[in-house]
C-alpha cells in the first residue's frame, strides 16, 4: 500500500450520543446524598461495540458543521437537548442498530438496570481526506504536545509523526517502543525517520535503541514502512 501525506484542514463538529446498560450494584451512603451514591456496572449491552465486532458501549454521531478554524486538538463539551433540539441528535447505534432511549437519566436505586446515556458536542481535527479522518495508509503530523514536554524524549518539539497501518491501527512513529531496549535514554529514536512524507523510510538507521528491526506490530497486522510503501 502507498502512503499518502495528509494535512489538517479544519475542525469537525458532531452531536455525540454514547450510551450502555447498566446495573445498580450497591449504593454508598452519604451524609449530604439523601439517596447515596449509586455503583453502576456497565453491561455491555452493544454487540459491535465501535464496529470492533465486540460487546461493549453503544455510539452514534449527527455531523454538525465543519469549519476552517485549526482547532489542533481534540475537545468535548457537555451536550444537551435544551441547547440542540431532539430533532437535531442521532437516534440510533451506528453499529447495531439499537435506538437511542428516550430517557437520559440512569436508574439508582439498588438492584434497578436501564440505560446510561451520555451526550456530547465533540469538535475534533478535520483531515483532507475522504472521510475527513486519517485513513489507512496515511501518514501526518500531530503536534501531540507542547514542546519540551514529551514524555519519551527531551529533545522533542511536540510534533510527532503518525502513520496509520493497511488495517486502520495508527502509529506514533515518534513514541517510545515497548521493547525499547535503552529506557533511561531521553535523546534517541525507537525508529528513526529518513525522507519526507509520504516518500518515508523508518529503520534503526541512527541513534536508536536494541528493540526491533526498524517494523512496526499492531492488533492484526505487522509490517514495515519502506520508501513510501507499507509493506509486510
Amino acid at each position: 500500500m502507498r502512503a499518502r501525506y495528509i494535512r489538517e484542514i479544519g475542525t469537525r463538529y458532531d452531536l455525540r450520543v454514547y450510551w450502555d446498560e447498566v446495573l445498580v450494584e450497591a449504593v454508598d451512603p452519604c451524609a449530604e446524598c439523601p439517596g447515596g451514591h449509586p455503583r453502576r456496572k456497565y453491561l455491555d449491552a452493544c454487540p459491535n461495540s465501535y464496529g470492533a465486532g465486540g460487546p461493549g458501549t453503544h455510539e452514534c454521531r449527527t455531523h454538525l458543521r465543519d469549519t476552517e478554524y485549526i482547532i489542533g486538538s481534540s475537545e468535548v463539551t457537555p451536550g444537551t437537548k435544551d441547547v440542540y433540539p431532539a430533532k437535531m441528535w442521532p437516534t440510533a447505534c451506528e453499529n447495531c442498530g439499537a435506538p437511542v432511549p428516550a430517557e437520559d437519566g440512569p436508574p439508582a436505586a439498588l438492584g434497578a438496570t436501564g440505560p446510561y446515556v451520555h451526550r456530547q458536542v465533540t469538535a475534533y481535527r478535520l483531515y483532507d481526506t475522504a472521510s475527513g479522518k486519517p485513513e489507512p495508509g496515511d501518514v501526518f503530523r500531530l503536534r501531540w504536545h507542547a514542546g519540551h514536554d514529551c514524555p519519551y524524549w527531551d529533545n522533542c518539539d511536540g510534533v510527532h509523526l503518525y502513520g496509520v497501518t493497511p488495517n486502520g491501527q495508527q502509529w506514533d512513529i515518534t513514541s517510545r517502543a515497548n521493547n525499547c531496549g535503552s529506557r533511561q535514554d531521553r535523546l534517541h529514536r525507537c525508529w528513526i525517520q529518513h525522507g519526507d512524507p509520504p516518500d518515508l523510510t523508518i529503520d534503526k538507521s541512527g541513534n536508536t535503541c536494541s528493540a526491533g528491526g526498524g517494523s512496526i506490530q499492531v492488533s492484526g497486522w505487522h509490517g514495515f514502512l519502506r520508501n513510501g510503501e507499507w509493506i509486510l
